[in-house]
């Protein structure tokens, strides 16, 4: 399931997770679904989770990071950080198909 895969990250990896959220309230409910799925139980550090009001932002925090692997949903994100971010992976694409799928 995407939850056992999200935890297994959390348990094995430096996971940063950053979401888009224009409000505290909207950055609270991110920080309770990680909860109630048990991402901090399972290894995610609390201030790992990072928020960002523009996609635009989010693509510079990321290249902030400079991680090895970047998972996105955004096609204009992903190609942003293309020759920046050494793999990006834009799920929902024929390479990387969503999870339902």
């Amino acid at each position: 399931s995407v939850v056992a895969g999200l935890l297994e990250l959390c348990a094995s990896t430096e996971l940063f997770v950053v979401a888009l959220a224009d409000s505290d309230d909207q950055e609270a409910e991110v920080r309770a679904a990680l909860c109630a799925a048990g991402a901090f139980g399972a290894g995610l550090k609390r201030h790992r989770v990072m928020f960002s009001s523009t996609p635009e932002g989010r693509a510079s925090m990321v290249r902030q990071l400079q991680p090895a692997v970047h998972v996105e949903a955004q096609p204009a994100v992903a190609a942003s950080l293309e020759d920046k971010v050494p793999e990006v992976r834009l799920v929902g694409s024929s390479l990387w198909p969503t999870f339902g799928a």
